[in-house]
């Protein structure tokens, strides 16, 4: 009868501590969450916020201060809000000045191979990404050497793969949808042809989605490792000029290029 009392006893410790850690992280399997376990727990987001940091804790400090600064600037020197207000007309107008510009070079291309120049002269010039995701970074093999890794293509706002093909995210991937539609009316298009291109364009990004890694896939840095030549890059992207694309980008034709989702940029062609 003891030994039975002593094993239940034992059985109900057990039990105990199980659900009392239940929701303490391991040390072992996520160190990140171990060490800011409170920080997580007790920082909440702002509804404009999407992460926390004190990167952006710092940031927002200093933001205030130099509104509170400008303000006080403008409020007692009538130079200062003169200089200001027509600085931000100037900027307002410089912007939709080069947003046409862009239209027009696009619009002005006689030929696809034009077209595809023409993007790519302003991937660079906006260092925005729209026919590669570069990033240099440590040879996995040779850590003395960088190399040229090609990440997966993002999508509309730099989300994912996930977005599209998880059934997860099909809500998000209607709002998309929705806010294309609106784009689009404020382009000119009417509501029928705004719903056919925007239901066209989440279908092309479903379809890349499709064959493309989803964040799970990716979670295994060694895979991130896939050496690939220029030919064979240059067979994956046949309309693209694969040399005059890495010259606008100031990477030197020798350098080792690894691409992370193969079948991605396949798609994506």
């Amino acid at each position: 009868m003891n030994y039975l009392r002593k094993i239940s006893l034992i059985f109900i410790i057990i039990i105990l501590t199980a659900c009392s850690n239940k929701n303490t992280p391991n040390l072992k399997d996520d160190y990140y969450e171990y060490i800011n376990k409170n920080k997580i727990t007790t920082t909440k987001l702002k509804d404009d916020e999407y992460t926390k940091s004190t990167f952006t804790i710092a940031q927002d400090k200093v933001d205030k201060q130099t509104t509170s600064i400008a303000k006080k600037l403008i409020k007692n020197d009538k130079d200062v809000s003169i200089i200001y207000n027509r600085l931000l007309s100037n900027n307002k107008e410089d912007n939709l000045n080069t947003i046409n510009n862009y239209i027009t070079i696009i619009d002005n291309s006689n030929s696809i191979n034009e077209f595809i120049n023409n993007a790519i002269d302003i991937e660079n010039e906006l260092n925005i990404d729209i026919f590669t995701n570069i990033n240099i970074d440590t040879d996995f093999k040779n850590t003395n050497n960088n190399i040229v890794y090609l990440y997966p293509i993002t999508y509309d706002f730099g989300t994912s793969s996930d977005y599209y093909a998880n059934p997860d995210y099909m809500s998000y991937k209607a709002l998309i949808k929705q806010y294309g539609l609106k784009i689009l009316k404020e382009y000119g298009y009417n509501t029928k042809k705004a719903r056919d291109i925007s239901t066209n364009i989440t279908n092309m990004y479903t379809d890349i989605a499709n064959s493309s890694k989803l964040s799970k896939d990716l979670e295994d840095i060694s895979s991130y490792y896939n050496i690939i030549s220029l030919s064979d890059l240059q067979k994956i992207y046949p309309s693209i000029d694969i040399n005059y694309y890495l010259k606008k980008k100031n990477i030197p034709t020798n350098t080792k290029i690894s691409i992370v989702d193969i079948n991605n940029y396949k798609s994506i062609n």
